[in-house]
């Protein structure tokens, strides 16, 4: 019969062997038998694989390169300030902060005035101080005003009577209880003076437009004191 000569070609064609894979258990086709032989051995490296330092895990070599050309960082040498609460190293931004923060205000307790720097008054000088006030929440000097004491005087004891005082001045000596500073003063007369007239008598000259003036009297003499005054009785012109 025409048509069945072609058959026992093809049964020969798939009766064929076919090619094993080697290390694979299954057979290959005819392409992957082509594309193996074909295929370039790769190279075999000898570099050594270096391990992932964190892991220990082998890293291929492009990235054992990498590793190797990266530039360490620069450490540095600058402290880091801790936090006041935790101590805890406080970052750039955080430092920043606590430095432009503005301090917590406070309002200052005034307490009562205190004397310092204190220059005592005498009974002719005048003393000074400084009149200082304190925070009496924190001990900070709030003012400082600078104040004057004025002298004291002297403080007088008992007199001691020189001469008593009638129709003449008296005087008295007294002293400072303080600075025993001595001091003589003359007292006003209490009464008037008894003049009576005396046997004395006086004369007395002095120039007047080119001419001698001649005075004459007599004296009156107090009774009490004791004291004199002259009584005049006339006067004459010489000369002119």
């Amino acid at each position: 019969m025409e048509g069945q000569t072609d058959i026992p070609e093809t049964l020969e064609v798939l009766e064929k062997p076919q090619q094993e894979v080697p290390e694979l258990v299954e057979p290959m086709t005819e392409r992957q038998t082509e594309t193996q032989e074909t295929a370039e051995p790769q190279p075999e490296t000898s570099e050594p694989q270096a391990e992932t330092p964190e892991t220990g895990v082998p890293m291929i070599v492009r990235r054992t390169e990498t590793q190797e050309t990266e530039e360490p960082q620069p450490e540095t040498s600058e402290p880091q300030t801790e936090t006041p609460e935790t101590g805890e190293p406080m970052t750039e931004r955080q430092t920043e902060t606590q430095e432009t923060e503005e301090p917590q205000t406070h309002t200052h307790q005034a307490s009562d005035p205190v004397r310092e720097n204190e220059v005592a008054a005498t009974c002719l000088t005048a003393g000074s101080y400084d009149e200082v006030v304190y925070c009496s929440s924190c001990g900070e000097e709030i003012s400082r005003t600078g104040r004057t004491i004025d002298a004291l005087g002297h403080d007088w004891g008992n007199e001691e009577v020189l001469k008593e005082a009638t129709c003449a001045t008296g005087l008295v000596r007294h002293t400072c209880l303080r600075c025993e500073f001595t001091e003589e003063i003359t007292t006003a007369a209490t009464s008037k003076h008894t003049f009576a007239a005396t046997d004395e008598h006086y004369d007395e000259e002095y120039e007047e437009d080119g001419n001698t003036v001649v005075v004459y009297g007599h004296y009156e003499e107090c009774s009490v004191c004791g004291e004199r005054k002259k009584v005049e009785e006339g006067r004459e012109t010489i000369g002119g």
